[in-house]
């Protein structure tokens, strides 16, 4: 709201300089700047445990397009008061768990949108005749970033469910731990990943070059071999690129730093060589892209991780059963999600 006279006396407002803000509406009379106001609301992915989205349609909003759960600030309330009344209202249902994701500006509204990930049980929805909603379901990642469901944003008709899976990539990019990563269930170029999280430590020790190089080479060698990506790529690779943001700032005083910038700077050219290579078998990037699972965090669910204890021919079977084909794609993809930023 832009303010052209006093809101409590009624005065035609001036234009007067105001510090670093330069020049701000002003009321002489009261002897006050009036800023420009804007109402601050929430919006809310909330995910049950099979990972589906709960999608509300309101008639206010669209009569075609499904909404995430979305809501402006009371008086007195925090956005996670807001959030957690919101989802009660509209659906009926209580958040288990709750992420502050990010905000961005509505100008069209004049609005402050902060972004939530929230968690709940999946049950029957009871939908709030109030809240103009006329449908409401919990629905797949797949469904959703595939197209099935266009999740409007209030009335920027952007698909923001795939704002929320991006940002839900990049936290798992930017938070999994290695603990976090059950190494000897996923494979290599040449057996399971037991030996990395031992190597990315000498890494990330640097006590010796002749360690480093040797233990750089098992990685490199072990997760990439002629152009193939493996399981243990993207996961590796996560490490790898913090690795490089520590060196990188101590190559000019440190000679096994300047040696392994350098080194995975050649290694992350390499992996994104590999993944532009593979785009030629999808044809294009949104290709790709859909054929990979939604989430990187998919990539650890059970149904995908090799089985433990397996005897050697149940583990040559299970090498020549080959990967299913989403996850195969997840390598490439998600492998060069975590480099992109080198792509130049």
């Amino acid at each position: 709201m832009h303010f052209t006279y006093c809101p409590h006396c009624g005065r035609k407002l001036v234009q007067k300089e105001i510090g670093d803000e330069g020049r701000i509406p002003y009321c002489e009379g009261c002897k006050i700047p009036l800023w420009d106001m804007f109402t601050t609301s929430v919006i809310c992915a909330v995910v049950n445990e099979e990972d589906e989205v709960a999608l509300l349609r309101q008639t206010y909003v669209s009569a075609t397009k499904y909404v995430c759960i979305a809501g402006i600030m009371k008086l007195g309330e925090s956005a996670e008061d807001t959030v957690a009344r919101e989802v009660k209202e509209e659906i009926g249902i209580d958040i288990t768990s709750l992420k502050y994701l990010r905000s961005y500006a509505y100008e069209k509204k004049e609005m402050l949108m902060l972004g939530f990930y929230a968690t709940a049980k999946k049950k029957e929805f009871t939908l709030s005749g109030g809240c103009g909603g006329v449908g409401a379901a919990f629905r797949g990642t797949r469904e959703i970033a595939g197209g099935k469901y266009c999740v409007a944003v209030g009335e920027r008709g952007n698909c923001g469910e795939e704002e929320i899976i991006m940002d839900q990539n990049e936290e798992f990019i930017r938070n999994l731990k290695i603990e976090d990563v059950p190494w000897s269930r996923i494979v290599t170029a040449y057996g399971m990943a037991t030996e990395l999280p031992g190597d990315l430590k000498t890494l990330e020790e640097r006590s010796k070059l002749s360690h480093v190089k040797e233990a750089f080479g098992e990685i490199t060698n072990n997760i990439e071999h002629q152009g193939t990506l493996w399981y243990s790529t993207a996961f590796g690779l996560i490490f790898l690129v913090r690795i490089y943001h520590d060196v990188e700032t101590q190559k000019e005083s440190n000679k096994i730093a300047a040696w392994l910038t350098e080194e995975l700077e050649d290694f992350f050219a390499l992996i994104i060589d590999c993944y532009h290579e593979i785009l030629d078998c999808y044809n294009d990037v949104e290709s790709v892209k859909n054929e990979s699972l939604p989430l990187f965090s998919d990539m650890l669910k059970e149904e995908y991780l090799w089985p433990e204890g397996m005897s050697e021919e149940e583990e040559e079977a299970r090498w020549e059963e080959g990967f299913p084909d989403d996850l195969a794609a997840s390598f490439y993809y998600y492998s060069y999600q975590v480099v992109k930023e080198f792509d130049k």
